[in-house]
């Protein structure tokens, strides 16, 4: 992996891609309150219980007690165990001291299910290690599909299709969420407002030089000949459609969660903004 840091680091200017640094406050520990919910899988500080803490605890548990009280060292498959699971715990401290607010979705956890793979293949002769995952995965299925029904792709997709209805294509647009649905499923150039897939240097310069997030995208997308002329409000929290003050808002991406910030402030004429889908999405043409 010493590769790959030191290449992100040199072309990037960050060890991690531009997704890991927007979504963390490190050094400064996040400050979000800890909870723990059920909607629909319990979190704690926004981290899944189910599906990374219960791994984590149960692989070093199973570590320790074998090599440790049982003595067996000389396992390769109890050695593996125990390194995913260290190597998860640092994981899990890392995401809920400095990412808060990111992890609870379902991919930050493939690690996991792999540790859990390698504890069935080392517990593969007992019998109610074979029942427990029947009943596990019974218990999923009504999890899965609430997240199959209530997933925001839904929202995404009425996007892409109020795009082909309105015959809205090669054009750049700037979305408030879900930027990678839209992309992928319409020919439109997209900008997301998160910055997840966006430039640091951008982002850098944004917010060192206090340059307004709008104008600066305005110039740069105009730089390209790919003028923005859409601005789509799909939810969360990065844009903010103030129809009061006839303002659209853009606040930082890496303050949504304290101390939120505006770095960007445009004027909003009326007569170019129409709200679809019971007021869920907002489109704005510039």
């Amino acid at each position: 992996s010493l590769p790959y840091l030191i290449f992100n680091y040199c072309y990037f200017g960050s060890f991690f891609p531009i997704s890991g640094y927007m979504k963390s406050s490190f050094p400064n520990i996040a400050t979000v309150p800890s909870f723990f919910k059920l909607a629909p899988l319990p979190l704690f500080r926004e981290y899944q219980v189910l599906l990374g803490l219960i791994p984590i605890i149960l692989g070093v548990s199973i570590y320790f007690y074998h090599i440790y009280y049982k003595k067996i060292t000389h396992q390769k498959q109890i050695h593996l165990i125990g390194i995913m699971s260290i190597g998860l715990l640092f994981h899990a401290f890392y995401h809920m001291l400095f990412s808060i607010g990111w992890v609870h979705w379902y991919w930050y956890y493939v690690p996991h299910s792999l540790l859990m793979g390698l504890i069935i293949m080392f517990y593969h002769r007992n019998k109610w290690i074979h029942y427990s995952v029947i009943i596990v995965g019974l218990i999923f299925i009504p999890f899965l599909y609430y997240e199959k029904v209530s997933f925001p792709h839904v929202k995404s997709k009425f996007i892409v299709d109020l795009l082909k209805n309105r015959n809205i294509k090669n054009q750049t647009i700037l979305v408030s969420d879900w930027p990678g649905y839209v992309a992928y499923y319409s020919n439109n150039y997209v900008i997301a407002a998160d910055f997840l897939t966006g430039n640091r240097f951008v982002y850098n310069k944004i917010i060192q030089q206090s340059v307004d997030a709008f104008t600066y995208i305005s110039y740069l997308s105009q730089k390209e000949n790919k003028p923005l002329t859409y601005i789509i409000d799909a939810g969360n929290v990065f844009l903010n459609f103030d129809t009061k003050n006839n303002k659209i808002l853009f606040y930082d991406p890496k303050r949504i969660f304290k101390n939120k910030k505006i770095i960007g402030s445009m004027s909003l004429n009326p007569n170019n903004f129409e709200n679809f889908n019971g007021d869920k999405v907002s489109l704005y043409s510039l």
